[in-house]
């Protein structure tokens, strides 16, 4: 295995993608400079699986059934909860 980790900048919105290797974990969420992931990648292969991304903020009502809890980080005032999903094809949707 050809193990690195990536930093992924995200930005403070309800709904992103983000492009990762497709053997990867989550290892972090925090605020350093905005928010950002650190994911653990191989690089030993070149496919590429697209990951859906939620930040919720606290309060706010929202649907989490097939989603992966990631981290909780705090911008004082806020307090955001990161969750994360590999992305399904849109295709006949």
């Amino acid at each position: 295995m050809n193990n690195v980790i990536w930093k992924y900048k995200l930005e403070l919105t309800d709904r992103q993608t983000i492009v990762v290797p497709i053997d990867w974990k989550v290892l972090d969420v925090q605020i350093q400079a905005g928010l950002c992931m650190w994911v653990l990648v191989d690089l030993g292969s070149s496919a590429q699986v697209p990951v859906e991304i939620a930040v919720i903020g606290t309060g706010n009502h929202w649907n989490a059934d097939g989603w992966i809890y990631a981290g909780t980080v705090q911008q004082m005032p806020f307090v955001w909860h990161v969750f994360y999903r590999v992305k399904q094809n849109q295709e006949g949707e």
